[in-house]
């Protein structure tokens, strides 16, 4: 109903404006001699009112390929986020640990641009304000390394600057620290730490637990007076071979798993229930497309007898063929492409209003709040190719009506044309 009542809104209110810039062209073009000035503004305008439904047809249906074409984007998005939520990073590999030889084994395989390995002891304590937290997960990881490695993913990962010797975290939401502080126990090591920041997830990193901190790997060397030499996790940035990844991290870890967030997000938009949602936009959109084909082609066809009768009149009275075509596509040109054009923008809007609407929960979960919208290429696409269907269909009519003779007509036909 809404992109019903949308497109209606926006058609009547565009083709009444439509109409007065034209009124006020044909207006200014009394006081000139061209026949296309002064015949063209006022076919268009006759034009304009013969083609109210076909224009309606040509907004309405780019607004809903303009909705379904929001979905899809937006579930391909959804797509992505999922698989760098799985990963981390383009491939993650995560074990118990990790010979400082294999990780540099994992560097120098052909494909890896740079790679960030992460110690993460799982089994921490942190007290805060409202008690201890068992089982916190503490991610260690080269500050430098990991900014650079998570620069270009939708959730890039910064790890504080360190201050001297006191530990600067990023905390989980669960965490509450007292004063801006927590204090950290692990093994026999007893740490106060500076709560930061604040993050809800670690991405790549579900595996570990919900309660995590996130800390500088030196700084956390220095002040345990632990060795932390071993990493649990790797996460890479490239595009390595999956098995020659997986046989190398094997022979050091054989329980170590491999993840690479393009096949996650593969695998997440092929799920069958986001196959099928998918399918059902992009019917829409192609049933849609068709139905703006037909409003521009009755657009174009619903003047055509008006338009024969101009050229003959025309002809008759001394314009050339060239002129007469000029005229035709004067008389079409602002019609259909008022409706191209706002159809589109209508089609954002609606996408906007109906994004609100749209619940993608069930595909997928907690990335839900991602907002329906198209994306910059389906925009220019769908609108793009409206308004060339619409230029064309013009140059198709008028190529028509140029290339048949105009026979002259009688004076009655003159008296009844006039």
């Amino acid at each position: 109903l809404v992109p019903v009542l949308a497109a209606a809104a926006a058609t009547l209110v565009a083709l009444r404006l439509l109409r007065g810039v034209l009124g006020w062209s044909r207006a200014a073009a009394s006081r000139t001699r061209g026949v296309v000035s002064l015949v063209g503004p006022s076919r268009a305008v006759d034009v304009s009112r013969a083609s109210a439904l076909p224009a309606l047809a040509i907004v309405l249906a780019t607004s809903v390929a303009m909705v379904g074409v929001a979905v899809t984007d937006t579930i391909d998005r959804g797509s992505e986020r999922v698989g760098w939520q799985a990963a981390g990073a383009d491939v993650q590999v995560h074990g118990s640990g990790f010979h400082p030889d294999t990780v540099e084994a994992i560097n120098r395989l052909d494909g890896v641009d740079r790679i960030a390995p992460l110690v993460v002891l799982e089994r921490a304590d942190v007290r805060g304000r409202t008690g201890t937290v068992p089982s916190t997960a503490v991610v260690a990881a080269d500050r430098e390394q990991l900014a650079a490695l998570t620069a270009g993913s939708p959730a890039p990962l910064t790890v504080p600057q360190p201050k001297g010797d006191e530990l600067q975290v990023v905390a989980s939401g669960d965490i509450q620290p007292r004063d801006g502080k927590v204090q950290l126990h692990y093994a026999q090591s007893v740490l106060t730490a500076q709560v930061v920041d604040r993050r809800e997830s670690l991405p790549g990193l579900d595996w570990a637990g919900d309660n995590f901190l996130l800390v500088d790997l030196e700084t956390l060397r220095t002040q345990s007076d632990r060795n932390l030499t071993y990493p649990t996790t790797v996460l890479i940035e490239g595009s390595p071979d999956l098995g020659e990844l997986r046989e190398l991290v094997a022979a050091d870890e054989p329980n170590a798993v491999v993840v690479d967030r393009r096949v996650a997000a593969a695998e997440q938009r092929d799920a069958p229930i986001t196959n099928r949602t998918v399918d059902i936009y992009l019917i829409a959109t192609a049933v849609a497309g068709v139905l703006a084909l037909l409003g521009i082609t009755f657009a174009v066809a619903f003047g055509a007898a008006g338009r024969r009768r101009a050229e003959r009149t025309l002809r008759t009275l001394g314009a050339s063929r060239r002129q007469a075509s000029t005229v035709a596509a004067v008389e079409l040109v602002p019609t259909v492409l008022t409706a191209a054009v706002i159809g589109s923008l209508c089609g954002l809007l609606v996408a906007w209003i109906c994004g609100a609407a749209i619940d993608l929960t069930v595909l997928l979960g907690e990335l839900s709040d991602l907002t329906v919208r198209p994306a910059a290429a389906s925009v220019l696409v769908v609108g793009g190719a409206t308004v060339v269907s619409a230029l064309l269909a013009t140059l198709i009519a008028v190529a028509v009506a140029g290339a048949r003779r105009a026979a002259p007509v009688s004076e009655t036909e003159l008296l009844e044309e006039s």
